[in-house]
């Protein structure tokens, strides 16, 4: 599955709670370099996270999260299902 082909490899994390997300955004800020939206300040706004992913009118801006392991970045967008 990790064997390079040439393309970026996309991970999907499906049926996560808000409490599952809380607890995620916590164990990185806490254990990760990482940079927010392009603020490369290492701070993590869990508030506008949180309020983005229970946002229902669909007018926020999704912002990047990207996390820096042992050099190897990984980038974390995150969505929402509309119900």
């Amino acid at each position: 599955m990790f064997q390079w082909d040439g393309a970026l490899k996309d991970i999907y994390v499906q049926d996560v709670t808000l409490s599952d997300w809380v607890r995620l955004i916590d164990f990185i800020k806490n254990n990760y370099s990482l940079t927010f939206d392009s603020n490369e300040n290492d701070k993590i706004d869990k508030e506008y996270i949180v309020k983005y992913l229970q946002d229902k009118s669909d007018n926020m801006e999704n912002k990047q999260l990207t996390i820096d392991n042992n050099g190897i970045s990984i980038c974390c967008h995150f969505f929402k299902l509309m119900k």
